[in-house]
């Protein structure tokens, strides 16, 4: 009782300081708040000078705001939740465990970026370019539609994307390289097995409540992640 007492102390404290940290990089965030949400709204903007994006509530760049700094804060909080976890269970773990976990949380965390970086620069203006050929604004047209989205929509429609693509694009970079390093398949491909459900239940849990869309929006990236989780126990079978 009393190590159980110790550790729910030192779980407190830790969540305590990782609650400040997120506070402070919210307050920051929230503050720079329009350099968010001019960055977001660039790959619509850059395809035409004329563009805008529109607000239809009072409150809704102020909630809008809110919701941008807290995605930023979760994302620049990220490597001091992943040092605090480290703290937390380093008396627990063996050195090898803690250096595989530290691997394993940087790898995801820098292939995370760098996904939504390709696909902030690349993926979403194509996207855009796309949908934008559909507006009517020839003068020859007795029907002339011009599009004004709101950024709020907008928001909504460009975050999801870039948090599928980032997620389902770091999984596939960590399971590929994880392949060419490991030596022991055999043994791998046994734990995989193994394992299959609680898997099936953590990439459920993940599109469940990571995923901010709708629920079969959720239920395709949980399908993609299982597949890449296939996909790669087929891998190590062949091989």
């Amino acid at each position: 009782m009393i190590f159980l007492k110790l550790h729910s102390l030192e779980f407190g404290w830790r969540s305590l300081y990782t609650g400040f940290a997120f506070l402070g990089c919210f307050c920051i965030c929230y503050y720079n708040s329009e350099i968010f949400l001019t960055s977001l709204s660039y790959p619509y903007l850059k395809l035409n000078a004329f563009k805008r994006l529109i607000a239809l509530n009072v409150t809704e760049l102020f909630f809008l705001s809110i919701y941008i700094a807290s995605l930023f804060s979760l994302l620049f909080t990220y490597p001091f939740i992943v040092y605090q976890i480290y703290l937390f269970f380093c008396n627990a773990w063996f050195r090898t465990q803690l250096k595989d976990y530290l691997k394993i949380t940087f790898f995801l965390g820098i292939h995370f970026i760098l996904w939504s970086l390709v696909c902030y620069v690349f993926f979403i203006p194509e996207i855009t370019s796309f949908f934008l050929q559909w507006e009517l604004k020839s003068s020859q047209s007795i029907l002339l539609l011009d599009l004004e989205p709101r950024i709020s929509t907008y928001l909504d429609w460009i975050l999801p994307i870039i948090n599928s693509i980032s997620s389902i694009g770091s999984i596939i970079s960590f399971v590929v390289l994880f392949f060419l390093l490991i030596p022991e398949k055999k043994i791998l491909l046994l734990n995989l097995i193994r394992i299959r459900k609680l898997v099936s239940l953590v990439l459920l849990s993940t599109s469940l409540l990571v995923i901010p869309i709708e629920w079969y929006q959720q239920l395709l990236v949980y399908i993609l992640f299982y597949l890449v989780f296939e996909i790669y126990i087929f891998v190590c079978c062949w091989f």
